[in-house]
Formats: C-alpha cells, structure tokens, sequence
C-alpha cells in the first residue's frame, strides 16, 4: 500500500461505506474491503479502462461483491448510495473543490473527507471553509521521495468564513506541528514563493504580493528574512 494511501486508510474509522473518486487502480478500497475496514466501497473514476482496472483488481482480491464501480465524473450522481467517507487523491485543489461545489446537493452533515491535492491547496481551504466543511487534520506524508498533502475535512453544511490568505496558503495545523516533513513542505514552499519573487522583480512587475506568507514560512522555519 503506497504511504499516502495507507495514511488515509489508518484515519478511517471502522465499518462504514467508502467512496474512492478517481480511484485508478483501486488500491485503496481493495484494502478497506479485505480488512473489513469498510462495508461497502463505491470505486468511481471518469475513465473506462482506470474503471475496468479497478474493478479487475476487486475481483482478484474477492471483495467485488461489497464494491460498486462507477463510471462518473465527480460526485454528483453519487446520492442514495449512503456513503459515509470520500477519499480525492491526485488532483489539483482547484478540480477537488470543483467536485465538492458540483456534488454538494448529494452531502449531508457528518460525512467525511480525505483529499490530497496535488497544488492550488489555498483553493481548496478556502471553498472548504466557505462551503460548510470544518477542516480536522492536516499532515504532510513523504512517498519515494516525494511530499503529499493529507486534509481531513468533516461536512456540516454551516457556511464559514473565507480564510485570511496566510491560513489559505498554508493551513491551520502545520505551522503549529509541522514534524520534519512538514518543515520540508513549508521549504519547499518558501522556494518556490522566492523564485516567484525574483522572476517578477526581473520582469519589472510589481511588488511580490505574498510577501506576508513568505514572511510567517520563515517564521515557522525559525529563520531570519
């Protein structure tokens, strides 16, 4: 089980219906079923061939009589199905918003979110604390030498407030427990927002505008500007 699959399937709680969206191979529903970690799994991908992985992949494993395979393009046509947790891995954090803006009729309160954005994180807290979601957790998980993003995210369907930009850019969690790979997350993020920096100053443009997430990076890193 790769690391950011697995750090979603150790946060689940016991014996509910699962819902992996775009899930490809179907790993991770192949795992929640053989565990008993999950009920039901409805496994969704936009794609036939993904889809007809996945579904092999279920039968192989001799769960494919608790598991549902859907051919869908997000969640909207998910509703009745009584799916209690949605996995979104793989994805921008601008598509995942989209996908919860458009199947946002299907939800109801308690429901729970697992999403790995792959960039536009700030997009996504943003839509998810507008849109009446309540961020739990995030943490930063390292795969073959690469960082993933975890959010937990709970469904209250309460509307909130828009984050300042600095929570938008970097969470609520991470700055107050990064752990080592979440101080890799937050450099490699302070490089990039340098390098955007230089190449708009070479360019003549304006002043950097996120100077401030820049500056409280640095502040979580303990370094001096």
């Amino acid at each position: 089980m790769p690391a950011r699959l697995a750090a979603i399937a150790e946060r689940l709680p016991e014996e509910g219906v699962f819902c992996d969206v775009g899930s490809d191979h179907g790993l991770l529903p192949l795992f929640l079923l053989q565990q008993r970690k999950a009920l039901r799994a409805v496994v969704t991908d936009i794609k036939p061939l993904p889809l007809a992985r996945a579904k092999e992949a279920l039968a192989a494993g001799g769960v494919a009589d608790r598991a549902e395979c859907v051919l869908a393009d997000g969640i909207a046509s998910l509703g009745g199905r009584g799916i209690d947790f949605y996995a979104i891995a793989g994805m921008s954090g601008e598509t995942i918003a989209q996908i919860l803006r458009e199947g946002k009729t299907t939800l109801h309160a308690g429901q729970r979110f697992y999403l790995q954005p792959m960039s536009h994180e700030d997009i996504l807290r943003t839509h998810l604390s507008v849109e009446g979601f309540r961020i739990t957790e995030e943490t930063v998980i390292r795969e073959n030498g690469k960082l993933f993003l975890l959010i937990c995210a709970t469904f209250t369907g309460m509307p909130g407030e828009a984050p300042d930009p600095i929570t938008a850019a970097l969470g609520m969690y991470l700055d107050q427990h990064p752990g080592v790979w979440g101080r890799a997350y937050f450099e490699i993020k302070r490089d990039r927002l340098v390098r955007t920096a230089e190449k708009r100053r070479a360019a003549g443009l304006d002043a950097f505008d996120q100077e401030s997430v820049l500056a409280r990076i640095r502040e979580i890193l303990k370094e001096e500007p």
